[in-house]
C-alpha cells in the first residue's frame, strides 16, 4: 500500500519564505523533507490553513495541552493555536497528530 507524502521545493510560496509542495508516493517522509515550519509561529491561523490547504495537506487545529492521538499521517499538519483560535503559537508539524 502506498502512502502520499509531500516534498518541498525551493520556490516562492503563499507566505513569505514558503515553498510549494510536490506530491510523491512513498511509505514515509525522507529525512531531507521539511516537516516543521517555525517561521509560521505568530501568523494568523487563517493564512496558515490556506497555505497548507493550497498544497494538498489537511490542517488539524489544536490548542496547547489539548489531548492528541499520536497517529502518523504524512498528509496532515498539526497547527497549535492560541485560546481564541486566531494565532499560531507553536511550530506547525507535518505527520504526527
Amino acid at each position: 500500500m502506498s502512502h502520499t507524502t509531500y516534498l518541498f521545493t525551493h520556490a516562492t510560496g503563499l507566505l513569505p519564505n514558503q515553498a510549494p509542495i510536490e506530491q510523491v508516493s512513498s511509505n514515509a517522509l525522507p529525512r531531507s523533507v521539511k516537516t516543521e515550519f517555525p517561521e509560521l509561529v505568530g501568523e494568523s491561523v487563517k493564512n496558515v490553513v490556506a497555505y497548507f490547504t493550497a498544497r494538498g495537506l489537511k490542517p488539524v487545529l489544536v490548542q496547547r495541552n489539548q489531548h492528541m492521538i499520536k497517529d502518523y499521517r504524512p498528509n496532515y499538519v498539526r497547527i497549535v493555536t492560541d485560546p481564541s483560535g486566531r494565532v499560531v503559537i507553536d511550530t506547525p508539524r507535518i505527520g504526527w497528530l
